[in-house]
């Protein structure tokens, strides 16, 4: 007799506690209309163009959209954080050896990419779990996802023999992650999954 009112009450009580504890919020990036508010906000618009000018002077303008690398993550709405934070003008060259790594190494090996995070500020980090040590917050570091379909394994194997050929000279952190996820940075030869 227990075990059938259990069996008739499980599923509502399994539905319930996800429906309450379980966030079903997309983890998905921003919206381009979401990109064009935010760069509506004149303070914003300014930064961005400059950021943009200085992207150009330095031949990386081009390697992936520049409203890319000012995306916080794909937990945005989770952590109730903005979708994207520009850094501080002093740590714009951070940026640089990792986006010429994409474009010289990522791009030829693994072709079109998307930025899923970039440059993340110290109060969505802590929000959405990250590293106290995130390269992210350095704005050195960049989540991306391959823009074609690829198998996972081959994904990671051509991201581990190029770390494995160029790592070590161009300081390529990489991180291999759930699905085509990958983390690139350039602080120092190393690697992790998770």
């Amino acid at each position: 007799m227990v075990n059938v009112a259990l069996k008739r009450i499980f599923p509502f009580l399994l539905f319930l506690f996800f429906f309450l504890f379980c966030d079903s919020r997309p983890r998905t990036p921003p919206s381009k209309e979401q990109w064009n508010e935010f760069r509506k906000i004149p303070e914003n618009h300014r930064k961005i163009l400059t950021f943009e000018k200085f992207l150009r002077l330095n031949q990386v303008l081009n390697v992936v959209p520049a409203e890319q690398l000012l995306r916080q993550g794909t937990d945005w709405r989770q952590a109730e954080s903005p979708p994207f934070s520009i850094p501080p003008r002093d740590l714009w060259p951070n940026i640089l050896p990792t986006l010429r790594v994409i474009r010289d190494l990522i791009l030829p090996e693994i072709g079109p990419v998307t930025v899923v995070s970039g440059f993340r500020d110290a109060e969505y980090n802590v929000k959405a779990g990250g590293a106290k040590s995130s390269r992210h917050l350095l704005f050195s570091a960049v989540d991306l996802v391959p823009n074609r379909e690829i198998d996972r394994i081959e994904l990671h194997n051509r991201l581990l023999n190029l770390w494995q050929k160029k790592g070590p000279e161009k300081k390529i952190g990489l991180g291999l992650y759930s699905r085509n996820r990958f983390h690139i940075d350039t602080n120092g030869f190393r690697k992790w999954e998770k």
